[in-house]
């Protein structure tokens, strides 16, 4: 992915629109990743901000590295850091929303989709670390958000996924209403989702602070692996 790490560190920094801290950076997927995952935004609480804080990965300690090798250094630590939120370190487990996204994951059947830290890649839509998606969104206007659907055109192209979901309704709003992904295209009548080059795309809301019923959980769980069961 360092493609895409180079397309989002000239796009971000350049636009000038990163804030206090630099925007986020992406590992190489693994071949067993076959899902990609969508939220909006790596969010920043004010736990997450002490620690960037203490680990020197504000956006002034960023842009101050002097040299490649420093700068892809800083780029390993936020990736690090990252992996950090989605998977637990040591003693600590994940944050909440991604305790949320593995434990949907391990409720589909098939052994090569359930595990979220194996078989899923996830991705965020803006790369900009804010709590609140309005801010985010007023951000992006015309070309700057035709460039953030180019690197998730870009993503998906890398990863080749067999299914995509978007835990997310901004997100999924926007994937709709743009006209830049799915092209006036309608639901897919028989399976109940959009589809993107062939690829089955679930749009939902986050999984997480009661955004989802446990009713309508359920039906998306059985809905996803009726369309996986066709595979």
């Amino acid at each position: 992915m360092q493609k895409l790490n180079s397309k989002i560190e000239s796009f971000y920094i350049e636009s000038n629109i990163c804030g206090d801290y630099p925007p986020m950076f992406y590992k190489i997927p693994s071949k067993t990743q076959k899902i990609l995952s969508l939220g909006l935004n790596p969010s920043l609480t004010n736990d997450f901000e002490d620690i960037l804080k203490e680990r020197k990965l504000t956006f002034k300690d960023f842009i101050g590295s002097k040299n490649i090798e420093e700068r892809e250094k800083k780029i390993e630590a936020i990736i690090s850091y990252q992996e950090e939120l989605k998977y637990g370190v040591n003693e600590k487990k994940p944050i909440p929303y991604f305790k949320h996204l593995a434990n949907f994951f391990s409720q589909l059947k098939k052994n090569e989709y359930n595990n979220f830290k194996e078989n899923v890649y996830h991705y965020d839509l803006f790369q900009i670390r804010k709590t609140d998606s309005k801010e985010v969104i007023s951000v992006f206007k015309n070309e700057l958000l035709q460039e953030v659907f180019g690197h998730l055109e870009y993503v998906i192209s890398e990863i080749n996924p067999e299914i995509i979901f978007v835990f997310n309704a901004t997100v999924s709003g926007l994937l709709k209403e743009q006209n830049l992904f799915f092209k006036d295209q309608k639901i897919d009548e028989q399976d109940g989702c959009y589809y993107y080059k062939g690829i089955p795309v679930i749009l939902t809301n986050q999984l997480s602070g009661g955004a989802t019923s446990s009713v309508y959980k359920e039906l998306l769980i059985w809905n996803v692996n009726r369309i996986l069961n066709k595979k």
